[in-house]
């Protein structure tokens, strides 16, 4: 099943690295959002990289702490929505 929340999954990866790096590198989020759904998103608490400007970083995280999206996949270059598929669910 999925992570409950990013700190279950952070020990689910035995590190913090993929979704926090060190240096000025962009911090992910993770939020679940059913048992088979989950969102990725520039955390709203990233540091900005050298390569972004400020005013643009509340645009990448404005999906944070929402409700799902009705599709199975969305990418809309913000963030990243993922409906796991019924067949790579684990069985209750």
């Amino acid at each position: 099943g999925l992570p409950v929340d990013q700190p279950a999954l952070v020990e689910r990866l035995g590190s913090s690295t993929w979704l926090t790096p060190t240096g000025d590198h962009l911090h992910l989020a993770y939020e679940r959002l059913a048992n088979d759904r989950f969102r990725l998103v520039v955390s709203p608490a990233s540091p900005v990289p050298d390569f972004d400007d400020r005013g643009r970083l509340p645009g990448r995280s404005k999906a944070f702490g929402t409700a799902a999206n009705k599709h199975s996949l969305v990418n809309d270059r913000m963030n990243l929505e993922v409906q796991v598929p019924a067949r790579l669910r684990p069985t209750p």
